[in-house]
């Protein structure tokens, strides 16, 4: 057990630290509301940013959160994601979220990550051939 006076010093050294933690923090706080806010870019501009060079495709969503620019800065790639709800948002499907200011964009495919095709899906129906000329001709009589 410390003595009276030693406990006092040991109080008052604690509430010190703690008083200068808490003047460090308003300092910080001060600092990050006093930071401007990005420049929202115009929107063809931002989601050609978002898409990373190419790096993701298919849109699934985009919501607005300009209030996420204090965490994240004025732009983020935060990955895959299977959160339903954010901003104020809700039903938000699973995705690559991005973020652009002051957008989040919700991408269902990264292109180095492409799914094989299917024999008979969509991409088969659109878009220039991909079956050799020469396949059909051993099924010709």
């Amino acid at each position: 057990m410390l003595p009276r006076a030693a406990s006092r010093s040991v109080a008052l050294a604690i509430v010190a630290g703690v008083s200068l933690l808490t003047l460090v923090h308003a300092a910080e706080l001060a600092e990050e509301k006093a930071r401007p806010a990005p420049r929202a870019l115009p929107l063809q501009e931002s989601l050609r940013k978002a898409r990373c060079e190419g790096k993701y495709e298919m849109l699934l969503y985009q919501l607005e959160a300009p209030g996420d620019a204090a965490r994240y800065g004025e732009f983020y790639v935060l990955g895959r994601r299977e959160t339903a709800t954010h901003a104020g948002h809700t039903n938000l499907p699973p995705g690559h979220w991005v973020y652009a200011y002051p957008y989040w964009y919700l991408w269902r495919n990264r292109t180095d990550a492409r799914p094989p095709k299917i024999n008979w899906g969509a991409e088969q129906a659109t878009g220039e051939p991909d079956t050799p000329r020469d396949h059909f001709a051993e099924h010709i009589v």
